[in-house]
């Protein structure tokens, strides 16, 4: 019988000074599939927040409100995890 390894992590697609930043807030975890994930966020909410941190937003964008919604919620689960 043959043992299974550690599943292979699919991290997030993020920039070099996106990575350093979120690794030196501890925001960054994994899921139960193994897939990186930005705290409190699911693995295609992470990819989302990312793409809209970059794009640059107007405050009165759908996309604003979507990408501050999503921050709070990351925001709040890393405040939480460092307790």
């Amino acid at each position: 019988m043959r043992g299974t390894g550690p599943a292979e992590i699919n991290l997030l697609p993020l920039l070099e000074a996106e990575r350093s930043r979120y690794q030196r807030d501890g925001a960054l975890t994994l899921d139960v599939e193994g897939q990186e994930c930005l705290r409190g966020l699911t693995r295609p909410e992470s990819v989302e927040y990312v793409e809209l941190a970059r794009r640059g937003l107007d405050n009165d964008d759908a996309a604003f409100l979507r990408y501050i919604l999503l921050g709070d919620r990351h925001a709040a689960a890393t405040v939480k995890a460092h307790r």
